[in-house]
């Protein structure tokens, strides 16, 4: 009966104090009916600006993945990289970023890219990279395609202000073929 805990909460159950004593129970429903019903709309309409805010989530979030697969898809080398950072930038609260890819069959070396903001070299990255036999590591599918870091604990850091940093592996079912980087100032990343 108390609707938000203050003033007009205390209003309405006097109101209907003094509409049972006046009118008994049908009066009191008659009366009344309209703030439950209202009640109910306001309920529905939370509930549905909830739904309204995930859906627009999802969609940010399928935009970023088609403009990604467009841009390996169609653009230049170069171009590519700086496409995704963007795409990533728009949808991740993200200060640097890197990609790895791991070398192929033909004894090439490993590919960094670095978006503009990124402190570290790409020669630093590979040295990192290197350092680390990260194109030999075992992964083991039953943990999480992630690894958290945070402040000092990051191996390498690509942005000194950004203190949470986020490693993914780019990986399909049969391949592992990199490392994407990401750090933020923010804690969402971690979320």
């Amino acid at each position: 009966k108390v609707l938000d805990g203050g003033r007009r909460g205390r209003e309405i159950v006097i109101l209907e104090v003094l509409v049972y004593a006046a009118y008994g129970p049908a009066g009191m429903l008659l009366a009344f009916f309209p703030v439950v019903l209202a009640s109910f709309v306001v309920r529905s309409l939370s509930s549905m600006e909830r739904r309204v805010a995930e859906v627009s989530r999802r969609n940010r979030e399928l935009d970023v993945m088609r403009e990604i697969s467009t841009s390996f898809g169609g653009s230049t080398r170069v171009d590519r990289y700086e496409r995704v950072f963007a795409a990533i930038g728009r949808l991740l609260p993200v200060e640097a970023m890197a990609v790895l890819e791991w070398p192929g069959a033909d004894g090439e070396d490993f590919a960094v890219h670095v978006s503009e903001r990124c402190t570290a070299t790409r020669r630093e990255v590979l040295a990192w990279a290197r350092r680390g036999r990260l194109d030999e590591r075992r992964f083991d599918r039953d943990i999480a395609p992630e690894e958290l870091s945070l402040g000092d604990a990051r191996e390498i850091r690509l942005a000194p202000a950004a203190h949470h940093q986020v490693r993914i592996r780019l990986s399909t079912f049969e391949l592992h073929s990199g490392l994407l980087i990401l750090e933020s100032a923010s804690s969402t990343l971690h979320a």
